[in-house]
């Protein structure tokens, strides 16, 4: 069987108007080309064309591109563009970032979004351009149709508070984003208050599910941006009904003690709440005093579900303030092993069961499991008691066809837990991140 190269990495070698012809040659024969890297190289609309028309003449395969920190700017981005719409729809991760692509590149990029087009791209970084207001809204008008796009990184990009409204008024409708940075635009306390008020109405919108919505954003970054103690206010006013975001980046917003207060309330009222935020940075903020960790330390104490939080503790006796919160994290931690190393458990049990029954069975077309094998696996589910009486009910009839519906433990234990599933996840993420 032929096989080809999956990865190539041109970083930093100069591919340039002079020499993109060597290349090009290379990259018409390379039908199994996964990843490609050109990014820090010299090159400017010319030779990205030549490129572009290489790989989509031989690499049908490409999935992986990176031309992060070359001279593309408006024309480049119009040439991806186009390559988006036409050659590259395979394309799963694009970065563009530090191109000085402005905002006429930017409304190109984001058209290339568009659901019509059948773009299958998942991450987009479009950081450290000039998209500025105009290419912000594009991208909120695209992504109010996108459904495929599930990272995106747009920071440093002058948006300011309109470009950032009119990019969150689009994500209202949006299902598919998990993650979006935003971080050193120039955004204030307005901007907050637009985040906040996308996050309400996605938490009014699921309020009928009761549960972990997985079609709002889960990790959102606004960090080296002048929000202020008014600006934390507003987010922590939209996230008291919180039902998707569970990892929030605030380094460098120029918060205050009365700030972290705000966070300190928003930890507590949201103590007992089914979804909450898992991990919390507050980093280089340096109006945060004593008292404001201390204040933190405290929210982070009564708060059972926050898994880590960073912050700068330049001063006297911090680890005095700081040792109750670590215990408090240490005491989450624990219990969130605790609450799901059982339904995994479970499902690995009830596997076993399964194939040892499969062994047993062999040559014989009987797909159903028998009565006893059901109630093995749903008697592993009471003696622990993790489930309610409805999960318990779905769980046993899921046993009943599971050889044939949910061959892995991950899509079986999805089907017990339902959306609580994917909260779950991103709590084993997250302990796994540590």
């Amino acid at each position: 069987m032929s096989a080809g190269l999956v990865e190539l990495n041109y970083t930093q070698i100069g591919v340039s108007d002079r020499n993109y012809y060597t290349l090009t040659d290379v990259l018409l024969q390379q039908s199994y080309l996964h990843t490609l890297n050109l990014s820090n190289n010299a090159m400017v609309p010319k030779s990205t064309e030549r490129l572009i028309e290489a790989i989509s003449s031989g690499c049908p395969s490409l999935r992986v591109l990176d031309l992060s920190g070359n001279l593309l700017r408006t024309d480049g981005a119009q040439i991806i563009a186009r390559y988006l719409i036409s050659n590259g729809r395979n394309l799963e991760s694009l970065n563009v970032s530090g191109n000085q692509i402005p905002p006429e590149g930017g409304v190109a990029l984001a058209s290339s979004l568009s659901a019509r087009f059948g773009s299958k791209l998942k991450v987009l970084n479009v950081g450290m351009n000039q998209f500025e207001i105009a290419g912000s809204e594009a991208l909120g008008h695209a992504l109010a149709e996108n459904r495929r796009l599930e990272q995106l990184v747009i920071s440093q990009n002058n948006i300011l508070d309109n470009g950032c409204g009119l990019l969150f008024e689009g994500l209202r409708s949006n299902n598919t984003l998990l993650s979006i940075d935003i971080s050193g635009n120039l955004l204030t306390h307005i901007s907050a208050r637009s985040v906040s008020s996308y996050m309400t109405s996605r938490s009014s919108a699921s309020s009928t599910r009761l549960g972990f919505d997985s079609t709002g954003i889960r990790t959102l970054n606004m960090s080296a941006n002048p929000l202020g103690d008014e600006g934390i206010a507003a987010l922590c006013s939209g996230l008291q009904s919180n039902s998707h975001l569970v990892h929030l980046f605030l380094d460098n917003v120029e918060a205050a003690d009365p700030g972290v207060d705000n966070v300190r309330q928003l930890l507590q009222t949201t103590a007992k709440n089914k979804i909450s935020l898992l991990t919390l940075s507050l980093r280089q903020n340096r109006h945060v005093t004593h008292v404001g960790i201390g204040a933190l330390a405290d929210g982070g104490v009564q708060n059972r579900s926050i898994l880590r939080i960073t912050v700068d503790m330049c001063f006297d006796r911090w680890s005095t303030v700081w040792d109750k919160a670590e215990r408090a994290f240490i005491a989450n931690t624990m219990r969130a092993i605790d609450r799901y190393k059982v339904p995994l458990l479970m499902v690995a049990r009830g596997r076993i069961l399964l194939c040892q029954y499969k062994r047993q069975r062999i040559g014989s077309s009987t797909q159903r499991l028998p009565e006893e094998i059901c109630l093995a696996i749903l008697s592993a589910l009471d003696k622990h008691g993790v489930l309610t009486a409805k999960q318990k009910c779905t769980a046993f009839k899921i046993a009943q066809r599971m050889s044939n519906k949910y061959p892995t433990k991950r899509a079986l234990l999805s089907a017990i837990l339902g959306s609580d599933y994917r909260f779950v996840s991103e709590i084993m993420k997250t302990l796994h991140s540590f």
